[in-house]
């Protein structure tokens, strides 16, 4: 597995301090692909995501907060498009879990009594895990909101084999 480093994200004028004062970071899905600020962009997606972690108490933080304007892309179709999702501090990982399991609960319940011959709408995350001062986990999901419950619920218990 690659270590993914925080650093990379400083070419758009954010500093590590910035960067490391915070417990969860939404970065533009993008930002590993663009040179400028400008290029970059973050899903729609994430709004509620971040807004409801920012009410439960969690220090997170979007490309907006740490002084970097970029744009909101919404897709159309039914599908879930969130941003990188960078968890700084462990003691947080549970409360991303919970409420991003809630969030994803009514697209269950869709999937569950929609028609089968429509293909399900597909959640997308990549979720990156810091587990010490050089070293991280990541997570890429790409599919049914269900199967990416049971992973995360896997992922607060301790069973760390997502990867």
């Amino acid at each position: 597995m690659d270590y993914y480093d925080l650093r990379d994200v400083t070419k758009f004028g954010i500093s590590e301090e910035a960067l490391n004062s915070y417990q969860i970071l939404f970065i533009p899905e993008n930002y590993k692909d663009c040179s400028e600020k400008e290029q970059l962009f973050n899903s729609i997606d994430s709004v509620d995501l971040y807004k409801e972690l920012k009410s439960q108490g969690i220090n997170c933080a979007d490309f907006t907060d740490l002084g970097v304007e970029v744009g909101f892309l919404e897709r159309r179709n039914s599908d879930t498009w969130l941003d990188v999702i960078w968890v700084l501090n462990s003691i947080a990982l549970p409360f991303l879990i919970n409420i991003l399991t809630g969030i994803l609960l009514p697209k269950i319940q869709k999937e569950k009594t929609s028609n089968k011959k429509k293909p399900l709408p597909k959640v997308h995350i990549e979720l990156i895990i810091k587990k010490g001062k050089d070293d991280s986990t990541s997570f890429k999901y790409s599919g049914d909101a269900e199967s990416l419950s049971k992973i995360l619920k896997s992922l607060s218990t301790g069973n760390q084999d997502a990867d």
